[in-house]
């Protein structure tokens, strides 16, 4: 995996050449690039640990390889696309550098953007940017709590024989 900083200007060019500056689509590109292939890997490491005793075990049972897959394999890897879904969202939400680079209008700035803006040339309005950072952070605090308790559960049920 190289830094982000080095594919910046060409995909500057790439997108001011298709007009998409300023355009929010020129995030969910370069995001979806840089998230899908982490989740992908992530993914597909964890079903390679899979027993094929189990898949073999749903056959036997009267399961085709589909059913196999949707009522065996399927929940023993919720957790690992769960995990791969919170890391995507995390790192699309703190995305910092195409988002200060691709769009201009503040209106269409995510929220880490606007943080920036509390910064200024010689002083930070430390008041308003510790707020607008806890506010910031209640979406991905908020998503935790709703499905940590699924996502232990998950981990846990794999864990008894």
């Amino acid at each position: 995996m190289f830094s982000p900083i080095v594919i910046l200007v060409p995909l500057y060019k790439m997108f001011s050449s298709y007009h998409l500056l300023d355009n929010q689509w020129s995030l969910v590109i370069v995001n979806s690039t840089f998230s899908v292939s982490f989740a992908v890997w992530f993914i597909y490491t964890f079903f390679n640990s899979v027993p094929v005793d189990i898949d073999e075990a749903a056959q036997i049972d009267g399961a085709s390889r589909l059913q196999a897959l949707i009522r065996v394999i399927g929940p023993l890897a919720l957790p690992a696309i769960m995990t791969s879904a919170i890391f995507t969202f995390i790192n699309a939400w703190n995305e910092f550098l195409f988002a200060l680079t691709f769009i201009q209008s503040e209106s269409k700035m995510p929220l880490t953007v606007g943080l920036f803006s509390f910064v200024g040339r010689y002083d930070i309005q430390w008041q308003y940017l510790m707020g607008a950072a806890l506010i910031s952070t209640l979406p991905v605090l908020i998503l935790f709590l709703l499905i940590h308790k699924q996502l232990a559960k998950q981990m846990m049920s794999g864990a008894v024989k």
